[in-house]
């Protein structure tokens, strides 16, 4: 029942974010750089800029992972890579922001934070292959340390927790969660990566030493710094966080949160002991079945009967000594019919703590939206709330971030179609318009009113 609560959530906010066929609209948030007012084309070319890159980078495919891991989690934190695509002589084809779910179980940050939004740093845990971490020193020399990395990996350890020396436990429990999904791992030799991105000491010598390398007279207490350790002695990564902020590379979003809790509350806490419950009246319907079915027998010691008499066969005839001393032992199929009740009940208290409950369906009405707003049932209310808080704080959010990246990093031309224009339009850096902000169209049952629909075509034909 959890599965199904868990997958019932995701998909109801997944259809209400992505509903309409452009689920963002961009809109002008001021003037372009010659102090003209930005254009309708400007805006398209912008929606559609992004269109492209969400398709191409599986945004859709991501977005209901991650709204599965809202639902039984409570929580969700995403990091937005810019992904590049090569063509075979190296050129780039593709670039643009991605979406990659980040487990819980290999994040860390400010427990103490009343939010995650006000967390000093955000950090994460990594198993990248040999191949993934010169990989990235060979991209990115200037931030990774490519000796540190060559110097670890040629430290071979073929232990049964391979070579991972730290005592995060991440590890483990992320290998301990994969068995019981039936992988199987063969190769033990495994680097640990924790990168944190947040604050960190100004006056520290490391910190100065690059500070002045970079030539910044700044104060830099005003940014965060992304370091990485391998292997948890042997420093490999250290600079500016993109943008001077960990919010540019991460967001997050919560279900059901409360104060002083940096996480919130998921179908998987909240339906625990009803789950639970469900298990055991089900287990003892299984056993109450099992015995009535096999239909065992109390047998005296004086009935003068042997065990192998009792075989089913036709006309079969069994003699005893003393009929009173075998008897069938009673079992009440009845309390059957009495457990389903009893988990039919249990059911709906699940569904109804968990917001999946069986009537979580918009209702045709021909109330205005403020109206139907009202008067909607509880779970689609909640439902609908949930959902507008989710664009606000993760759809419109990493649409933000997509565009802040693309005017930085967008140095590949991709062509988008640009209504009322024959040809399709070659858009980069150099040519976005900088001042777009951008609105979730989230459908909610509000928007359900065919009724007024109805009602505006007969006003047209009048």
């Amino acid at each position: 029942e959890t599965h199904r609560a868990v997958e019932t959530m995701a998909t109801v906010w997944f259809r209400m974010l992505t509903a309409n066929d452009r689920f963002f609209e961009a809109v002008a948030m001021g003037l372009d750089d010659y102090g003209r007012q930005l254009s309708e084309a400007e805006l398209y070319m912008t929606e559609a800029l992004l269109t492209v890159q969400l398709r191409k980078t599986k945004f859709k495919a991501e977005l209901l992972k991650s709204l599965r891991s809202l639902g039984i989690f409570g929580t969700l934190i995403f990091e937005e890579p810019w992904v590049k695509r090569l063509n075979v002589d190296g050129s780039t084809y593709f670039e643009g922001t991605g979406m990659q779910l980040r487990p819980l179980i290999s994040t860390a940050f400010d427990a103490n934070a009343i939010d995650l939004e006000f967390s000093d740093f955000m950090s994460t845990i990594d198993y990248p292959t040999t191949w993934k971490l010169k990989a990235w020193a060979m991209q990115d020399p200037e931030v990774w340390d490519r000796s540190v990395i060559e110097r670890k990996l040629s430290e071979v350890d073929y232990s049964s927790n391979g070579s991972i020396k730290t005592d995060t436990g991440a590890y483990n429990r992320i290998m301990e969660r994969k068995q019981r999904a039936g992988y199987n791992f063969s190769d033990k030799n495994i680097k640990e990566l924790i990168t944190r991105h947040g604050k960190v000491d100004p006056n520290n010598s490391v910190v100065g030493g690059y500070w002045e390398s970079e030539g910044r007279t700044d104060d830099p207490a005003n940014f965060d710094f992304t370091m990485s350790i391998l292997e948890g002695d042997s420093p490999c990564r250290f600079h500016i966080t993109q943008y001077g902020t960990w919010h540019s590379k991460f967001k997050s979003a919560h279900y059901k949160s409360f104060e002083l809790e940096s996480i919130g509350y998921g179908i998987g806490r909240l339906s625990k002991r009803h789950q639970k419950e469900l298990d055991i009246t089900t287990s003892r319907m299984h056993d109450l079945l099992l015995q009535s079915l096999y239909g065992m027998y109390k047998l005296g010691r004086y009935a003068g009967i042997k065990p192998n008499q009792m075989q089913i066969k036709p006309f079969n005839v069994v003699e005893l000594e003393d009929v009173d001393q075998l008897q069938k032992m009673g079992t009440d199929v009845n309390a059957i019919v009495q457990a389903l009740a009893v988990q039919a009940a249990m059911r709906e208290e699940l569904r109804g703590t968990t917001g999946a409950s069986s009537n979580l369906q918009a209702i045709l009405t021909k109330a205005s939206a403020t109206e139907a707003s009202l008067t909607q049932t509880e779970a689609i209310r909640a439902a609908s709330v949930h959902a507008e808080i989710i664009s606000e704080t993760l759809i419109r959010d990493h649409l933000e971030q997509m565009h802040i990246n693309n005017l930085n990093n967008l140095d590949s031309e991709i062509w988008v179609s640009v209504a009322g224009e024959d040809v399709p339009r070659p858009v980069s850096k150099n040519n976005l318009p900088r001042n777009i902000g951008f609105e979730v169209r989230t459908t909610t049952d509000k928007d359900f009113r065919p009724e007024r629909q109805q009602m505006l075509l007969k006003g047209i034909e009048l």
